[in-house]
């Protein structure tokens, strides 16, 4: 990678050229930009060419710049005619003069002369003082001034593929334009060390990624280093306390250096002031500067105990405010008070960051000096504990905690945080629900026997009736709930179940009218935005709404962020995105995404899913060996949910064993999962189970069944399994045609796919085999669109075996362009277009234009 590849500026390399047929022109931009090397790729366009550079130790001398290209000898009194003559007589087509900014007066009045006889191309420094004669080459209509923007970030993408020859994982690219801002030679610097520290890799040979952060290798640090220039102690001070503390009030960075230390430090280049609502905040120029802050331990702690001082000074309005000062007190080690800490905790839960909120949790619990400190020390880390998938350790911190006197909030808690760890984190459930019976009977207060009443029908949900469960739900909100954290979570379970159970629209009422009050409780329970949007993924996904599903996902990202300070989440968010890229047929981004999220530690029945899904698109594709061992490995890293979480499971192994080769234990393994769903009354889930049967080609097994359950649910989703299966069990060829239309209407295409091999399989039936020539073609080239579809209904499908030309013809023909106008275009005779259009409807089993339209463009 000594030199890399010329790529992003080829619209600006394209402009230079033009420009120089008549005139000449000046490239501007940051150091750093990629100004030379735009040049030079300008230069090759000319024949005959001559470089000259400007440098700082050659700006002393006169005509410095061009002193290699002039000959020896004494100049005579009129050096500039002299050395114009020498460098004409190179008979040059194009003069190029890198960092004509620090030409000498006399090489720049050289240039400018010499423009008059020869085209001109040179490089400057954005803000950097020119010679007039150089700044004269694009004022006084002698050329043109490009200013040479940084690469943006899908630019910055586009660079790094070129370069390392494969392509980049869309967040490493992402972070790599950050770190660089667009600067091609940082941008280099930065690819060298993640390599060189090998945290840009490979893993699975095709996409590279990062995993950590970019080595602050010595040549990149010199390279940041040379870019801040040198200053003197003050602005030394802004530097370090921004680093620290970014973004930063202006009025207490102000407060601790002096106002003219921030105005140098912003005049400079180094930081910028910002606009933060009412207030004006101070940030570093570059995310790389910090790194060139070196702060030993002890002066490291002084500065977050004086910026704790300063904004505590300013009167800390801000919610933010109590958190940034808590953790800077926390840094400074001057933080003796637990409380503060432990508010400080709930602000960074509310905020997603569990790290942080651990981290303060356990601060707070090692400073407590009272029972009642160390209770409420205890609640946070334990509740925090239990959503960072380390439930063990929240039950052992609650249950060594004294028996002390409490009040009735500290006695709730308590009882909420140990029965989640003992119910839904280590499966004891009946202690969990025992527990929280006998608490919610000892306590007085509504509000906390909601609390206790809401995590308990949480844990029966897994373990009862839906119709109970939603007497229970209904009866709690009919209360109705004192706080808008018992509301939501309410809604939440009832969402669930009405979803289970077949009524969608209901489920998304409730799920709506939760999400739409979030700012009334996400202080309380932020936790709940994850369920919350996986059950309306789940119920758009029972619908056949893919964008749906979609659109939770980016609701969800929008309120946690990437998730990656909250497992659960990230793992959530890669799980339902993954299956949103299954039922579109987008196998290859959905395996990537359920790769990526395995990094993340987190809940075992999440990880368990993570994997099974991972199985499921592995089958999908007909990979039955690594579809048993990857299931295998799902099931074994899902220990604990049972009941409704587990019939995802029961959804994905028919398809697992029908890969393997066992299609009839496959079907009968689905018909058992539907007697499963039938039994527990989840509609859903039953109906999901029998359309499996029907996909896997015995639809008279699953027909009548499917034909009652989409009378008895919501949408249309379960009513086009219903006609399909019904359609494939008696050959009805259009009808699973106008199903293959729905389905690839709803961007399902791996079931359109399906559907339109089955009524190639009922035209065959009955004796149509043109129709079920084109049925079939539209089938292939369905699953052509999806990563690799190899499930018993096409895997026996062929290409239709159209030449390039035919199929060139073709797809002019679908745009409705007549054989005239097609052979124009394609510098053919009329007839032979017809000649290749015959021959295409043979191909397709099709007899005129709107057919060959219908097979080759049915969406």
């Amino acid at each position: 990678m000594d030199v890399w590849p010329f790529v992003g500026r080829r619209a600006e390399r394209e402009w230079a050229v033009a420009t120089l047929r008549r005139g000449n022109v000046v490239i501007a931009g940051a150091a750093g930009v990629g100004k030379s090397r735009l040049a030079s790729e300008v230069a090759t366009a000319f024949e005959a060419t001559v470089h000259v550079r400007g440098t700082r130790a050659a700006r002393a001398l006169p005509l410095g710049a061009f002193a290699p290209l002039l000959p020896e000898g004494e100049p005579g009194f009129n050096p500039l005619r002299w050395a114009a003559g020498a460098i004409l007589s190179r008979a040059p087509s194009l003069l190029v003069v890198d960092d004509a900014h620090l030409l000498d007066a006399s090489s720049a009045a050289l240039t400018h002369q010499l423009a008059d006889a020869v085209r001109v191309l040179a490089t400057v420094r954005a803000g950097e003082e020119c010679p007039d004669s150089v700044t004269a080459l694009w004022e006084d209509d002698l050329g043109s001034r490009l200013d040479l923007a940084p690469l943006t970030d899908a630019e910055t993408a586009v660079v790094l593929a070129s370069v390392l020859g494969d392509q980049v994982d869309p967040p490493a690219a992402a972070r790599l334009h950050t770190l660089s801002q667009g600067n091609v030679l940082l941008l280099r610097e930065l690819v060298t060390a993640a390599l060189e520290g090998q945290v840009l890799v490979r893993p699975d040979g095709l996409t590279w990624r990062l995993e950590g952060e970019v080595p602050r290798a010595p040549r990149l640090m010199e390279m940041i280093e040379r870019r801040m220039g040198r200053f003197g102690d003050a602005v030394t001070s802004v530097l370090e306390l921004v680093a620290l503390a970014e973004p930063i009030g202006l009025a207490p960075l102000a407060a601790l250096t002096g106002g003219d230390a921030v105005e140098e430090a912003e005049s400079r280049g180094l930081v910028d002031v910002v606009s933060d609502g009412r207030r004006a905040a101070v940030r570093l120029a570059h995310p790389l500067y910090g790194e060139a802050v070196r702060l030993p331990v002890t002066r490291r702690r002084r500065r977050y105990g004086e910026l704790a001082d300063a904004l505590q000074a300013t009167g800390a309005r801000r919610r933010e405010d109590v958190l940034r000062i808590a953790v800077w007190r926390l840094e400074s080690g001057t933080t003796p008070d637990p409380a503060p800490l432990v508010r400080a905790c709930r602000l960074a839960w509310a905020s997603h960051d569990f790290p942080l909120a651990i981290r303060l949790a356990r601060a707070a619990l090692a400073r407590a000096g009272t029972d009642e400190d160390r209770v409420d020390a205890a609640i946070m880390l334990g509740t925090l504990l239990n959503y960072s998938s380390q439930p063990a350790e929240a039950e052992t911190l609650i249950a060594q905690l004294p028996a002390v006197a409490v009040d009735e909030r500290r006695r709730t808690e308590l009882a909420l945080t140990r029965a989640w760890s003992l119910a839904l984190g280590l499966g004891r459930v009946e202690e969990g629900m025992e527990l929280l019976s006998r608490t919610r009977e000892q306590i007085t207060q509504v509000a906390f026997r909601q609390d206790l009443s809401t995590l308990l029908i949480m844990i029966m949900s897994a373990h009862t009736g839906f119709e109970e469960l939603l007497r229970h739900i209904n009866a709690l909100l009919a209360e109705p709930p004192v706080t808008a954290a018992v509301r939501a979570q309410a809604l939440n379970c009832r969402a669930l179940t009405l979803a289970t159970i077949g009524r969608y629209h209901e489920a998304e009422a409730d799920i709506a009218a939760a999400v739409g009050d979030h700012a009334n409780w996400v202080d309380a329970v932020p936790v709940i935005l994850l369920p919350l949007h996986a059950n309306w993924s789940l119920n758009r996904m029972m619908l056949g709404d893919v964008d749906g599903m979609e659109a939770a996902m980016d609701n969800l990202a929008g309120l946690v962020g990437s998730g990656h300070g909250f497992s659960y989440a990230a793992q959530a968010l890669a799980l339902h995105r993954a299956m949103a890229a299954r039922m579109r047929g987008r196998f290859t981004q959905a395996a990537r995404l359920l790769q990526d999220a395995r990094r993340f530690p987190g809940d075992d029945a999440l990880t368990g899913l993570l994997v099974i899904e991972h199985a499921y698109v592995l089958a999908l594709r007909g990979d039955g060996p690594a579809a048993r061992a990857t299931f295998d490995e799902g099931v074994t890293a899902y220990t604990r949910l049972g009941g409704l979480v587990d019939m995802f499971r029961y959804l994905t192994e028919p398809w697992v064993i029908a890969a393997s080769g066992e299609l009839r234990k496959g079907v009968e393994f689905a018909l058992v999962t539907a007697d499963v769903g039938r039994g527990m009354g989840a509609v859903a889930f039953e109906t999901h189970a029998l359309h499996t049967v029907a996909r896997l080609g015995f639809a008279e097994r699953a027909a009548d069944r499917l034909a009652e359950l989409a009378s008895a649910q919501d949408g249309d989703l379960a009513s086009l399994f219903a006609v399909q299966a019904r359609a494939s069990a008696v050959h009805d060829a259009p009808a699973l045609e106008r199903v293959t239309s729905e389905f690839t209407r709803l961007g399902l295409l791996p079931y359109a796919a399906e559907a339109c091999a089955q009524a190639a399989q009922a035209w065959e039936h009955a004796g149509r085999h043109a129709s079920g020539r084109a049925a079939a073609s539209r089938a292939w080239l369905l699953a052509a669109r999806c990563d690799g579809l190899r499930t018993p209904a096409v895997a026996h499908l062929t290409a239709p075996g159209l030449t390039r030309r035919e199929a060139e013809i073709a797809r002019l023909a679908c745009t409705g362009l007549p054989s005239k106008q097609i052979a124009e275009r394609l510098f053919l005779s009329p007839r032979t277009v017809d000649n290749h259009l015959q021959n295409v409807y043979a191909k397709l089993g099709v007899s005129n234009r709107s057919d060959l339209r219908r097979v080759l463009r049915p969406d």
